[in-house]
């Protein structure tokens, strides 16, 4: 437990990133270049890469849970909930989440505008 928490802490004392945050700020990146291809490939009405953008925002929802659950293993909620930039991703990851997760569901008929607006809302 101790590794995981100085995971999430390392460098952020002194002014810069953890090595989570790294992680996560490339995963964000990542994240934007797919919503932006996905954006222009509906623009180009083009759809025969839609289940595999997809499976990429079902992929990112899931690291941002990941990221979530890595966080509080490290920290108390209170410590969590401490800042409103972390409230806000706790609200749009599981916003995210639920809605790649509704894709799956058999009775569900989810927009797919709906989840590329929730990864740019990440």
């Amino acid at each position: 437990m101790k590794t995981l928490k100085a995971w999430v802490w390392d460098g952020t004392e002194d002014g810069g990133i953890s090595k989570l945050d790294t992680i996560m700020n490339f995963v964000l990146v990542l994240n934007t270049v797919a919503v932006v291809a996905e954006s222009a490939l509906d623009l180009m009405h083009i759809t025969s890469y839609t289940s595999l953008l997809t499976l990429c925002e079902f992929g990112f929802s899931w690291c941002y849970v990941l990221e979530f659950c890595v966080l509080i293993l490290a920290m108390s909620w209170a410590e969590y909930t401490s800042t409103t930039a972390r409230c806000f991703d706790f609200f749009t990851t599981w916003l995210l989440w639920c809605i790649s997760m509704a894709f799956y569901l058999p009775f569900a008929a989810v927009q797919g505008d709906l989840l590329r607006y929730a990864n740019v809302l990440r």
